[in-house]
C-alpha cells in the first residue's frame, strides 16, 4: 500500500525509509492481528510438541524393552540358519549310505553276493552305474560296475546321497497350548524369556528315484520334509537368540529348579489335603475311591521328546 509522510503529506515509494520531499523519516505499516490469534496459534504448537514427544516416548521404550508377542520373523529364520549351520551334518545322515564301497570305481561284487547285486541293479535302474559284466580276478569270477556320468552328483566322500542338502523351509513361533507341544507336567511353566519354535525342513536336491521302496527300506529316515523344534532364549537387550551350550545347561539347571518347586508343592497340598481328613476338620474334602490318576512323565523326558532332533 501507498506510504505517506506524516510531516508534509508526500507519497513516497512503499521501500522507502525517508520522505522524498522533506527528509522526515517514514514510520512502518501496522500488521493487525485479530483478536485471539496469537493464543489460539500457541496452542496448536504446543500440542504438535506434545504429540511429537510422546510418539518419542512410544518408539524409545518400544526400543528399550523390545516386543512382548515373542521372537520377530528375522529373529526366528536367524536362529533357524544358525541350528541348521550346526546339525547338517548329522541331518544328512539321513539321506546317505555307506553300506558299499561307493568310492571304488569300478564296484567289484562277489558273484554270490545276492543281497548287494540286488541293491545295485536300483542303482542301474536309477542311470548312477552301467549294467554288470562279470570279470575274473585272483578272487574269483565276479561282477564288476562301473558308474555313469550321474553317479558324481550321488556320490560324495565315499558315501551315496540321495539329497544334495537340507533347507528351512519354513519357521513358525509355537505358543502355549499348540498341538505341536505336549502338555508340561503338572505346575511347571515355562519361562517368559523363553520361546520354542518349529522348524520345516525339506530336502534340496532329492533324486526322483529315493522314493522306490528298495531306497526307503535302506534309509529309514529319509522323507520328503520334516519338522524340528527348538528353544530360543531372550537375552538381557530383548533380542530372541539360539541359546549357547553354556546357556543351556542354565536353563536345565533352571528346569530342575521349577521341576523340585513343583514338587515339593504338590506333596505339601496332598499331605496338608491328607492331614485334614485324619483330624476330621470341617470342610476337608471326604475319602472317596477314586481312578489313580494318570502319571505324567518327567519333564526331562518331556524336554528330550520335545527336543528331539527329528520326527
Amino acid at each position: 500500500m501507498p506510504r505517506f509522510c506524516t510531516r508534509c503529506g508526500q507519497q513516497s515509494a512503499n521501500d522507502a525509509r525517508f520522505c522524498h520531499a522533506c527528509g522526515a523519516p517514514l514510520q512502518r505499516p501496522v500488521t493487525i492481528v485479530p483478536a485471539g490469534a496469537g493464543p489460539r496459534r500457541g496452542l496448536l504448537l504446543g500440542a504438535g510438541l506434545v504429540l511429537g514427544l510422546a510418539v518419542l516416548v512410544a518408539l524409545g521404550v518400544w526400543l528399550l524393552f523390545g516386543r512382548t508377542d515373542g521372537p520377530s520373523n528375522a529373529e526366528l529364520e536367524t536362529a533357524a540358519a544358525q541350528w541348521l549351520h550346526q546339525n547338517e551334518s548329522s541331518l544328512m545322515e539321513d539321506a546317505c549310505l555307506d553300506n558299499l564301497n561307493y568310492a571304488a570305481n569300478p564296484l567289484l561284487l562277489d558273484a554270490g553276493d545276492q543281497s548287494a547285486r540286488q541293491w545295485m541293479a536300483v542303482l542301474v535302474k536309477a542311470g548312477v552305474y552301467a549294467k554288470p559284466r562279470q570279470v575274473e580276478d585272483g578272487m574269483g569270477t565276479r561282477w564288476r560296475y562301473d558308474r555313469e556320468p550321474q553317479a558324481a552328483r550321488y556320490i560324495r566322500d565315499g558315501r551315496l546321497c540321495v539329497a544334495s542338502g537340507i533347507k528351512v523351509a519354513g519357521v513358525r513361533v509355537l505358543h502355549a497350548g499348540s498341538p505341536e507341544l505336549e502338555r508340561l507336567p503338572p505346575g511347571v511353566s515355562i519361562p517368559d524369556n523363553w520361546a520354542f519354535a518349529q522348524l520345516d525342513l525339506q530336502w534340496t536336491g532329492l533324486a526322483a528315484w529315493a522314493q522306490q521302496p528298495a531306497v526307503q527300506q535302506q534309509l529309514p529316515g529319509l522323507a520328503s520334509d520334516r519338522t524340528q523344534r527348538i528353544m530360543l532364549l531372550k537375552s538381557a537387550q530383548g533380542a530372541w537368540l539360539l541359546p549357547s551350550p553354556a546357556e543351556q545347561i542354565g536353563m536345565q539347571l533352571q528346569l530342575r529348579s521349577l521341576i523340585a518347586g513343583a514338587a515339593v508343592g504338590k506333596a505339601v497340598q496332598e499331605f496338608s489335603q491328607k492331614l485334614g481328613q485324619a483330624l476330621g476338620q470341617p470342610g476337608a474334602p471326604a475319602s472317596e475311591p477314586s481312578a489313580a490318576a494318570p502319571q505324567s512323565k518327567g519333564f526331562f523326558e518331556w524336554l528330550k521328546s520335545l527336543m528331539s532332533s527329528r520326527n
